[in-house]
């Protein structure tokens, strides 16, 4: 599992509610990993290092280069997030997404059953993730590709048309 956390407005309450999330989904479930590039900001980076640290399946890294977290995020099984951009990304890759937040700019990906807008209350992030890591079949009808911005042929055709443009 991935967790990322960086939004100004989830800085105290939402930040500590979702690390509370994070530490009993680890507590409860022992054998899933947890990664979390922790944000350089120390608004961020203080509680999380202080709430997570200690616990053997929670890996606190420096944050990871795009290559590098894509390669992660591909081979993951859930993501919760407070980001705008993995809001695009994990229903392209097909992963469950849980946003830690209370409104989204990129409501298409609620929508079409990729992701759940879980807030930023501990109970309702942990409950959202606990069920998906129960319900096989549940997980099984979010976990499917969406491509719900765009089809990743963009820079291709970008280049196309410069290419073609300076002939």
């Amino acid at each position: 599992m991935i967790v990322t956390t960086h939004r100004r407005e989830n800085h105290d309450r939402g930040l500590l509610a979702i690390c509370d999330a994070v530490a009993a989904l680890a507590d409860r479930h022992p054998g899933v990993r947890f990664l979390v590039p922790v944000h350089p900001n120390p608004n961020v980076s203080t509680p999380v290092r202080a709430r997570l640290s200690g616990y053997g399946n929670v890996e606190l890294s420096p944050p990871l280069a795009y290559g590098d977290f894509i390669r992660h995020l591909a081979a993951c099984w859930l993501v919760i997030t407070d980001s705008g951009g993995l809001q695009e990304e994990c229903p392209h890759l097909g992963k469950p997404l849980l946003i830690a937040r209370t409104t989204t700019e990129r409501p298409q990906a609620v929508e079409a059953g990729a992701a759940w807008l879980v807030g930023t209350d501990a109970d309702a992030i942990f409950g959202a993730a606990d069920r998906l890591m129960m319900d096989p079949d549940l997980y099984g009808r979010m976990a499917v590709r969406r491509p719900l911005f765009g089809d990743g042929q963009a820079a291709r055709r970008i280049a196309d048309i410069l290419v073609g443009s300076s002939r």
